[in-house]
């Protein structure tokens, strides 16, 4: 076997050949919107704390704002790992997740040793696996240290000084769970004087604190891909954008699927895919939220030069992981066809998802299997992925052939456009790119988003005679077993619901409103829906008047807890499909434009959260309350000439 560090080697070739023979990748510039007269919302405006640029010793250099090699074999380019997997038995899941700082002298990335808040001091968590009628009991045990009043103070400034708060947020060591995509009770309970929690992000983990969940998975819940992350009001962003996130598989009954489904699902054919954008400073580490807000627009070295934005995703030149890799190798051997579950654990980036020369066969969006196959690919639209959705897909490895070359040289090219090495010789090898290519008016940042080389595909080895891709009919089949509705269900909606996320700013430009409903998060406005009722939600994105040469409409990111709702989207052949999702993205509104989804609440009462789903917007109060009750009719209290008197004194 080719030793590891020999293997990346092997995909590149010399400059010579490079540049007689080579047409790079159509290069796109990264990041996202503000643009001009939306100062307001970029990192140089928010206060910069600067005691520990004072206190710390002067940054190494692998952890400098600078490319990364990812031609060294020491920072990217290993095989492939799934994520530790984690199963239910005899109906239960019982486990514990620590959250606790990274160990710098053995977590590194690209050969930064970091430090931070973490998941079993791991960069990212396990797979949490269970099936339909299962229970996942989780303890949380916070083991971050409690922070000074200093510390709180400061954190407290970084959010309040750029935006207008109404609910004080958490702490950046406080934390709990979300189990993001479950149709799972929202709420907690109270047993013998303790909290059992459910999915239920209104409650908050302190340092030093533990946390029982208990999460009843229902019987009838749709098989599929989710995840579990964070989701503390006022440290989302750090959290998740340190990599505390992992998937949560509801797995599938063998005797449901086609055959070859089963095939391209099982263990040594699935690929569980968790990307994460992980940012951290010259220190390895994470002290402030604004290091997660946009980007300059352009990213110009000139721009990330100013104060502040060095530390921003795109000028901070940190890269797209998977599962904590930088750009891992996949094995396939020809004819194999592979599972991929994907999730986008970023915090605010799109990824545009092309394999070269392959399609991406996409059966599931967010967990729910569409009854469709839908083919993205270079000859078509890219897979969209935005912060909190996921994609399973099918991957059928092709031989490399004159008629299907091999793209090393596209992705030697690659490389070595951040390797300051010399090119090596041409090695051979059947060689394939998944390529992140943001394209205009469909990524978050459009393209201005940083193309980039995520994995490489290496088919290699005898070829598999006895796999297969299923058929539509089969898909559509296998719909009909997910317990809900395959028709339209607009036609039952009983009433709407409106959402306008706004992003706007002072007149002077001094701070900014992160607003649903033109409101800021506060725990005590709660939008009140009835159990059992279809309605329609209308969501759209505003921004400031244009005379006041504000912030214009942005793009925005829906996710709403609980119940998946219905959705009409185009398909990879231009056909509408009726899909169910939890997160989806919101195109900048006109002042017309809008986008009309359609759910029904079914099953669990209780208060969860809707919120921009960008988690600096989240956690700056572009969040709400949402209740499923019984009820909705409150009645008016009856109030007495006594009780009036004493209102007045």
């Amino acid at each position: 076997m080719t030793p590891p560090k020999l293997r990346f080697v092997c995909l590149l070739v010399s400059a010579a050949a490079f540049a007689q023979n080579q047409t790079t990748p159509a290069t796109r510039q990264t990041p996202e919107v503000p643009p001009a007269g939306a100062a307001a919302l970029t990192a140089q405006d928010a206060p910069r704390p600067t005691a520990e640029t004072t206190l710390l010793k002067e940054a190494p250099d692998a952890c400098a704002y600078k490319p990364i090699d990812i031609d060294n074999p020491a920072y990217a380019g290993q095989p492939f790992q799934n994520p530790p997997m984690l199963y239910s038995k005899n109906g239960v899941l019982t486990t514990k997740l620590e959250v606790k700082f990274t160990d710098p002298s053995k977590v590194k990335i690209a050969g930064c040793g970091v430090k931070l808040r973490s998941f079993n001091g791991a960069l990212g968590g396990p797979t949490l696996r269970l099936k339909p009628g299962d229970t996942l009991r989780l303890l949380l045990d916070n083991q971050l240290p409690t922070e000074t009043p200093q510390e709180i103070a400061r954190q407290f400034q970084d959010e309040a000084g750029v935006a207008h708060i109404i609910a004080k947020p958490h702490s950046f060591n406080t934390t709990n769970m979300h189990y993001h995509g479950l149709h799972v009770s929202p709420s907690s309970k109270v047993v013998d004087g303790k909290v059992i929690a459910s999915d239920d992000v209104l409650i908050a983990v302190a340092p030093g604190e533990q946390q029982q969940y208990e999460v009843a998975i229902p019987k009838d819940h749709p098989t599929g891909t989710f995840w579990y992350h964070p989701h503390a009001h006022g440290s989302t962003a750090v959290q998740v954008g340190s990599g505390m996130a992992g998937a949560l598989i509801i797995d599938d009954d063998p005797k449901v699927l086609p055959k070859s489904l089963a095939q391209a699902s099982s263990p040594e054919h699935e690929k569980i895919m968790v990307f994460e954008s992980i940012l951290y400073n010259t220190h390895g580490e994470v002290t402030t939220i604004a290091s997660f807000f946009p980007s300059p627009n352009p990213p110009t070295p000139e721009a990330c030069a100013k104060p502040g934005e060095d530390g921003t995703w795109e000028c901070s030149h940190r890269l797209t992981t998977i599962n904590g890799q930088i750009v891992p190798i996949i094995t396939m051997r020809p004819g194999e066809v592979q599972r991929w579950r994907m999730v986008d654990g970023g915090f605010r980036e799109s990824i545009e998802l092309q394999l070269d020369n392959h399609p991406l066969h996409e059966i599931a969006l967010d967990g729910i299997y569409t009854g469709q196959i839908d083919d993205w690919g270079t000859a078509t639209r890219a897979l969209d992925l935005e912060p909190g959705y996921r994609s399973d897909v099918l991957v059928q490895a092709q031989p490399c052939t004159p008629q299907n070359p091999t793209h090393r040289e596209q992705v030697a090219a690659f490389l070595l456009k951040s390797s300051p090495a010399q090119a090596l010789p041409p090695i051979g090898g059947c060689v394939f790119g998944l390529w992140n290519r943001p394209v205009a008016g469909k990524a978050l940042r459009g393209i201005q988003q940083r193309e980039g080389l995520l994995a490489i595909v290496e088919v290699k080895g005898d070829p598999v005679t006895d796999m297969s891709l299923p058929t539509v009919a089969e898909m559509t089949a296998l719909r009909a077993t997910v317990n809900l509705p395959v028709g339209d269900i607009s036609g039952q909606a009983t009433g709407v619901q409106q959402v306008v996320y706004k992003l706007g700013q002072d007149p002077k430009g001094a701070k900014n409103y992160f607003q649903v409903n033109y409101g800021s998060y506060d725990p005590d406005n709660v939008r009140r829906l009835q159990l059992g009722k279809t309605e329609q939600w209308n969501i759209t994105t505003i921004g400031d008047p244009a005379n006041i040469n504000g912030i214009p409409p942005l793009p925005h990111v829906f996710h709403i807890h609980v119940n998946p709702f219905q959705y009409k989207r185009i398909g990879s052949g231009g056909q509408p499909e009726l899909v169910y999702k939890d997160t989806l993205f919101i195109p900048a509104g006109d002042g017309e434009n809008s986008i009309n989804v359609y759910t029904t609440y079914t099953d669990f009462t209780g208060q969860f959260v809707m919120h921009c789903h960008i988690l600096d917007h989240e956690d700056l109060g572009m969040m709400e309350v949402d209740e499923v009750v019984k009820d909705v009719i409150t009645p008016m209290k009856m109030e007495s000439a006594d009780m009036i008197q004493h209102h007045h004194h």
